[in-house]
């Protein structure tokens, strides 16, 4: 399993220590002027020409070292709490691109961002904003109680007697936010996915007449995340108002017992600049509370992420060699493959062979594919691409091997030359680019965005479903790659742009696995494999099968009777 990186790791031990010296270093100065003041005080009575000036500076130049050292402390636990994200995110981004395309699928989009979002800004505040300001009230306050059991010993045991309640008062309310931060995070999550969701579609939506029950929707979510933070809103300031009864008990505190046994006003001036500088280190263990128990619940949400197991199989005895061996079209092995959508395949692929995967729908054609990109791993039997597992092949040596084209091929915001190119490795040179876009007549695209360098948005929302998948092709064939896996390429194509698919498969030397409904794309292939219900129930070359009674052979005769 996964673990979440440590926070000192990488270097942030460093970090941490820096934050924690000043910490430090603000006690020493507070020390200093809470000293200085009661000189200064005590100075009061005497004569202008017998009063010490050296305290006006200290106290002076005090306060400046503590705006200072408080700058740089915020400066070091931000490096901090960014450097503690950027590490998580990455680790986060590292293990969900190994997990099955099925695991990765049963998370919500809005639930997923909210990881990379509210989580992470959740982790980010409490290493910058929790850890660091923790070690700093931990060096801070005890500075503040020595200097006070200095300055008058019953200042120091009024003072530490009421700081020993505080504390208890932010331990015994702190931990019950974590349940409202449970709360408020499963109420964004919520509104996140159904945002997520249904944003993109929401003119279809409205279309459908669906726009009265979205609008009920949202208001219900919005509703239910307003008293979710508002719960924990006022959780928390219950919380904050503990430091500020904590300086009115000791201001309080401390000029009664000067009254009732006449101390010094030096003393009781020090005192109260002791207790002055107490209070922001409380306010911030006050706010620790609130960031702890928001990165509990995030830290949780985490784990479960890494709790999902990867779908790489044990590691191969003999890793496979990269060489010649991988530029040349392999061959595919099934030994009795199972899944949760496929049973007992039993199955050899020579290399170079064209086999269109066909059945109806449910049948794990889809799934089939997955299993042999890697993005899948057998429950049950084995599979091979030559002698190795997909799952074993180096993320390198599988990326130059195969191309899958589906549903899920990413087309990112970025240029047409990114979107024609993505994975490939050297990049084609331009010409090329352009003459197998015009091969694949996306000519009017390139001149409808200027040329390669034109723009793609998000998710190619610029471009029609056609115009997509001729993209996805013009990659696929860009790719030169050994093993096409291409799961319905048909799909939103027109006429033209079926031939150019039957013609990419007809002249590639690859191995091809194509799942497809089209019965022309079926007779260019050299085999045909019907599943039904996660079975191979038949296979055969497209010209046999129409002297056989099978769904595939009546199909065909359909075809040929229209």
């Amino acid at each position: 399993m996964t673990r979440m990186p440590r926070i000192s790791g990488d270097g942030r031990g460093r970090q941490v220590a820096g934050v924690a010296g000043l910490g430090l270093a603000q006690a020493v100065a507070a020390a200093l002027a809470a000293l200085a003041t009661r000189e200064a005080f005590a100075a009061l009575r005497l004569p202008w020409h017998d009063t010490p000036v050296w305290p006006v500076p200290v106290i002076l130049l005090a306060g400046i070292a503590i705006a200072a050292f408080q700058w740089s402390e915020k400066l070091a636990a931000e490096a901090l709490g960014q450097r503690y994200a950027a590490a998580l995110r990455q680790q986060l981004f590292r293990h969900i691109s190994g997990l099955s395309s099925s695991a990765v699928s049963r998370h919500r989009a809005g639930s997923l961002s909210l990881r990379f979002v509210g989580d992470l800004t959740a982790v980010r505040a409490w290493v910058s904003q929790g850890i660091a300001r923790l070690l700093s009230a931990a060096v801070v306050l005890p500075c503040a109680i020595a200097v006070l059991y200095i300055l008058q010993p019953l200042f120091g045991h009024l003072a530490l007697a009421l700081l020993l309640l505080s504390l208890a008062g932010l331990c015994l309310l702190g931990p019950g936010l974590e349940t409202h931060h449970r709360r408020l995070r499963r109420q964004r999550a919520r509104l996140a996915g159904d945002l997520a969701e249904r944003l993109p579609k929401a003119p279809e939506l409205k279309l459908l007449g669906r726009f009265n029950k979205e609008q009920e929707l949202l208001t219900r979510r919005n509703r239910n995340l307003i008293h979710a933070s508002l719960s924990r809103q006022r959780h928390a300031a219950l919380l904050r108002a503990i430091p500020e009864i904590f300086r009115a008990g000791a201001a309080a505190g401390i000029i009664l017992a000067a009254l009732k046994y006449s101390l010094s006003g030096a003393e009781t001036a020090g005192a109260l600049a002791a207790v002055a500088l107490m209070i922001r280190p409380l306010r911030h263990l006050a706010g620790i509370w609130d960031r702890r128990a928001a990165w509990q619940v995030a830290r949780k949400r985490c784990q479960r992420v890494f709790a999902s197991p990867q779908v790489a199989g044990p590691a191969p005895v003999t890793p496979p060699k990269t060489g010649k061996a991988w530029r040349k079209p392999p061959q595919v092995t099934f030994s009795g493959v199972s899944t949760s959508r496929l049973k007992n395949l039993d199955a050899v692929i020579p290399a170079g062979r064209k086999i269109g995967i066909t059945g109806p729908n449910g049948a794990g054609k889809s799934s089939l594919l997955a299993l042999v990109a890697g993005l899948e791993a057998p429950s049950r039997g084995r599979l091979l691409i030559n002698r190795s597992r997909p799952t074993e092949l180096p993320d390198r040596l599988r990326r130059n091997l195969l191309s899958l084209l589906n549903d899920r091929s990413p087309i990112l915001a970025g240029s047409l030359r990114r979107a024609l190119t993505m994975g490939l490795s050297p990049r084609p040179a331009d010409t090329a680019i352009v003459r197998m876009a015009h091969r694949f007549e996306l000519g009017d695209l390139l001149k409808r965005a200027g040329g390669l360098d034109g723009q793609i948005s998000e998710g190619g929302r610029n471009l029609s479903s056609g115009e997509k998948k001729r993209v996805q092709l013009a990659r696929a064939a860009l790719s030169q790659r050994p093993l096409l896996l291409l799961d319905e390429p048909d799909e939103a194509l027109d006429q033209a742009g079926r031939r150019q698919l039957r013609e990419l498969i007809r002249t590639s030397p690859a191995t091809v696995l194509m799942v497809t409904h089209d019965l022309t794309l079926l007779a260019a292939c050299d085999e045909i494999w019907l599943l039904d219900k996660g079975r191979l129930v038949e296979r055969g070359a497209p010209e046999q099968l129409p002297a056989t009674k099978s769904w595939v052979a009546r199909d065909f005769e359909l075809d040929k009777s229209a």
